[in-house]
C-alpha cells in the first residue's frame, strides 16, 4: 500500500447569497478568522459532519445578527486514491 492511498469522505462550509456567487470557508487555525473564497483547494475541510454543522449553525447565527440574506450548505467531497493494478 502506497502512503498516497487514501478513501475519505470531508464536509465543506458553502456560502450563497452574495451576487449569485458562492464562497467556501477557510478558517485561519491560529487567529480563529474565517475567510470566505472560491478556491476548493484551499477551503477548510472536515472530517466529521458534525463540526461542520457547528460552524453551519454560528454563521447562520453572524448572518441572522448582521442582517444578510446569506445561506449556508453543506458540500460532501469523496476521494479516493488507489494504485492501479498493473495486471488489470
Amino acid at each position: 500500500m502506497s502512503v498516497y492511498e487514501e478513501n475519505k469522505t470531508r464536509y465543506i462550509l458553502v456560502r450563497s447569497g452574495l451576487e449569485d456567487r458562492e464562497d467556501l470557508a477557510t478558517i485561519d487555525t491560529y487567529s480563529g478568522n474565517i475567510y470566505w473564497n472560491s478556491n476548493l483547494d484551499d477551503c477548510t475541510k472536515f472530517e466529521k459532519k458534525e463540526e461542520c454543522e457547528e460552524l453551519l449553525k454560528l454563521q447562520e447565527g453572524l448572518s441572522n445578527l448582521l442582517k444578510k440574506d446569506w445561506k449556508f450548505e453543506i458540500l460532501e467531497e469523496h476521494r479516493a486514491i488507489n494504485k492501479v493494478d498493473k495486471n488489470a
